[in-house]
């Protein structure tokens, strides 16, 4: 867990508001660009996120904006039978290394935090933080400091095919047998 930060001066935290839909999916794709080159969020996907099941917008996301009201972090808590949860942080990648990724890894602990009151007895709680790059070394440094541990990754391949692929050597190859 993070220990109690303070947001930086100049910027400010609240909840996010439906009004703030495409602000906060501009903070998801440009992360999304930066750590994994293609924007892996859509306005949909966001909208359904702030809609779920078990989410309440006022209470589990959180946005930091700028003195001029611009966005530039989001964070959400999740929790899946209040035993698998989750901490989504995005942040514009030129606003990394000030603090404000910490501030909102804090905000969306203290909230999960409060959920592990409502797993069943016994169960065991997981807290992750997911869909962090390799390319995202502030980030994972966060992570480590903070006391996460990498459990699993994953890798993402992906073959455009334009016509058929080629077939490798020796293979689609038709023989005639004859007898002689």
């Amino acid at each position: 867990m993070t220990k109690a930060i303070a947001l930086p001066d100049g910027f400010w935290v609240r909840p996010a508001i439906t009004g703030n839909l495409e602000a906060v999916l501009q903070v998801l794709i440009a992360q999304e660009m930066a750590d994994f080159g293609k924007p892996l969020s859509d306005r949909e996907r966001l909208w359904r996120s702030w809609h779920a099941e078990g989410i309440n917008i006022l209470t589990d996301t959180w946005v930091v904006g700028t003195s001029s009201g611009r966005i530039i972090g989001y964070a959400q808590a999740k929790g899946s039978g209040r035993v698998r949860l989750f901490a989504n942080v995005w942040l514009l990648p030129k606003y990394t290394g000030c603090g404000i990724g910490g501030f909102l890894l804090h905000c969306a602990e203290m909230r999960v935090r409060e959920w592990v009151a409502e797993a069943p007895p016994g169960a065991r709680v997981t807290m992750g933080a997911s869909w962090i790059s390799e390319r995202n070394q502030k980030a994972q440094r966060l992570l480590d400091q903070s006391g996460y541990e990498k459990v699993y990754s994953f890798a993402h391949m992906q073959l455009d095919l334009d016509g058929l692929p080629s077939i490798p050597c020796g293979l689609g190859k038709t023989y005639e047998y004859i007898e002689t």
